[in-house]
């Protein structure tokens, strides 16, 4: 009886070790995503930088 306790004690602990562990990873994901899309926007802005502005007038 006692083991069956012990089983389910270890399961529980998995499962929540499992959880943690997919919470981590797409936290990860999430973050190198966030990065790529920030140094591609930075990327765009530096190129872009150089070339006049199409919303202001050109008479100012």
């Amino acid at each position: 009886m006692w083991w069956k306790i012990a089983v389910a004690i270890v399961v529980v602990w998995l499962a929540f070790g499992l959880i943690v562990a997919l919470v981590k990873g797409v936290a990860a994901l999430a973050v190198l995503g966030l990065l790529a899309l920030g140094v591609m926007t930075v990327v765009k802005w530096f190129s872009r930088s150089g070339q006049p502005s199409a919303d202001l007038p050109a008479d100012r």
